[in-house]
């Protein structure tokens, strides 16, 4: 799925020693920037399909993010369209990001702007989608459905048949409210896709399957021997990486052993396929809201079809700049394996779920996949009525404030015990108080008598008593 990069380019992407550019492009303006009018190596660019560290989450749909920091044009970029590509060794131009300015920062005594970009689907994200939602003419399918959801944004989206397309649904959302982000993410996550912006701007539904076996190149015996770069299969071969940057768990992502969808813990229409192992949990979509559990069971068998080999290894690395790796794909690396005692080269296949691109001449590449060997238990469905969950919730709640009243009466007794004490504390000072009172008093008396029976020639300075050894200070 990397973008359709020669093998040439690529080859020189890998080696990291040919002059790369790059040009930006905003259409609205006409306008053109180049090398001479970019800061360095200010370039960035994020992206994502899936950025937690937990439960499997096959949705996607997290918006892509690109700065740089060009020459002040004394031109209003703001909110304007960009378009962004990079070629190398003077070869073709090749785009990597389509989006929008979302802010303009002036930096650098104002001679240069920092342009933070986002692309399309950021835009229109919360844009409300319910009354173009209300007007179709229900029941539909999830491949009308989708098809109206871009039609209202105005994005291209990737020609492609899903998984669940034809599932039909009738109208169940009434409340006015129906954001363009939740809208995509329940129809990618009902179909076990990762939907993602391209760097055309266009939305795809990304598949994530590790290569189930990797032929290695002929004759490699070193990792530091040349690699092709170039796609070979589903593989993007890198010959090299940082020293001392690669990461990667000692296991891989467990196969998923069935699916269950379910609109909540109570939902006794719920539809579920194949086996309670290693399941993953659709709950709460909004485009399986109310469906009976004949469909439900459907649509989860279709979706196990599509994910139940999204076995990967978590693991981080950075490399050199590769500006052609998407999201979503497979990338191959070599390791040093010790479980022989001795250090052996293999190759290992990892999928790529993050990825940050930075810099210009010196760009750099840090891949990224992240995830729990197995996923989290599904609980099975709760046979309570809607009235006995109530129930529950309240006796719960009235357990809560029980508890938490008795804590208050033992925090309160606590309190009077502690005054008791103090109470006990301040006569006994009282008592110290009056019997060191007149222990002073008694000194006092003592020294008195000591110094009208000693010696009345009091110079200035230290007076020894003729009849004792005290010492006085005084002035």
């Amino acid at each position: 799925m990397a973008l359709n990069f020669s093998d040439a380019d690529k080859e020189k992407y890998i080696t990291g020693q040919y002059l790369k550019e790059i040009k930006l492009y905003f259409p609205q303006l006409n306008l053109t920037v180049l090398n001479d009018e970019i800061y360095e190596e200010s370039l960035s660019l994020e992206e994502a399909i899936f950025d937690g560290n937990s439960a499997l989450s096959i949705i996607g749909c997290i918006s892509n993010r690109f700065s740089i920091e060009i020459r002040n044009k004394g031109v209003k970029l703001k909110k304007k369209d960009i378009q962004v590509s990079i070629r190398i060794d003077g070869g073709e131009w090749q785009r990597i990001f389509t989006g929008y300015v979302d802010s303009v920062e002036n930096v650098r005594d104002r001679s240069y702007q920092k342009l933070m970009c986002f692309d399309v689907l950021y835009k229109y994200s919360d844009k409300n989608f319910y009354n173009t939602y209300a007007a179709l003419n229900f029941p539909i399918t999830i491949k009308t459905l989708r098809d109206a959801i871009f039609s209202y944004i105005g994005i291209q989206q990737q020609v492609t048949d899903l998984a669940n397309d034809t599932v039909t649904i009738s109208k169940t959302i009434e409340d006015g409210e129906l954001a363009v982000i939740d809208a995509l993410r329940a129809v990618c996550q009902m179909n076990g896709v990762f939907g993602k912006i391209d760097a055309y701007g266009i939305f795809k539904y990304v598949d994530v399957t590790v290569p189930q076996e990797i032929m290695p190149y002929p004759n490699l015996i070193y990792p530091d021997q040349a690699y092709p770069a170039s796609s070979r299969g589903d593989f993007n071969y890198i010959d090299s990486y940082r020293e001392g940057s690669l990461w990667f768990d000692d296991y891989s992502l467990a196969e998923l052993t069935g699916v269950t969808v379910r609109d909540g813990i109570s939902d006794t229409e719920y539809g579920s396929y194949g086996s309670t192992g290693n399941m993953l949990l659709i709950e709460g979509n909004i485009w399986c809201n109310g469906l009976n559990q004949s469909v439900k069971n459907t649509i989860a068998h279709n979706i196990y079809e599509k994910v139940r080999y999204i076995a990967y290894q978590p693991f981080n690395v950075a490399v050199p700049g590769l500006p052609y790796i998407e999201c979503g794909d497979s990338i191959t690396l070599y390791v040093y394996d010790y479980s022989s005692g001795e250090p052996e080269t293999v190759v290992m296949a990892f999928s790529v779920l993050t990825r940050y691109l930075k810099g210009m001449q010196w760009m750099t590449d840090t891949y990224d996949a992240k995830g729990n060997e197995y996923q989290p238990e599904v609980k099975p469905v709760s046979y309570q009525s809607n009235t006995e969950q109530q129930i529950t919730i309240i006796e719960n709640e009235i357990s809560g404030i029980g508890g938490r009243i008795d804590d208050i009466d033992s925090t309160i007794g606590g309190i009077s015990s502690d005054i008791d004490n103090m109470s006990g504390d301040i006569d006994d000072m009282n008592s110290a108080i009056e019997s060191l009172t007149e222990e002073v008093t008694g000194i006092s008396t003592e020294l008195s008598s000591l110094i009208t029976y000693g010696t009345t020639d009091l110079n200035p300075g230290v007076t020894t008593l003729a009849t004792g050894h005290v010492y006085l200070m005084y002035e």
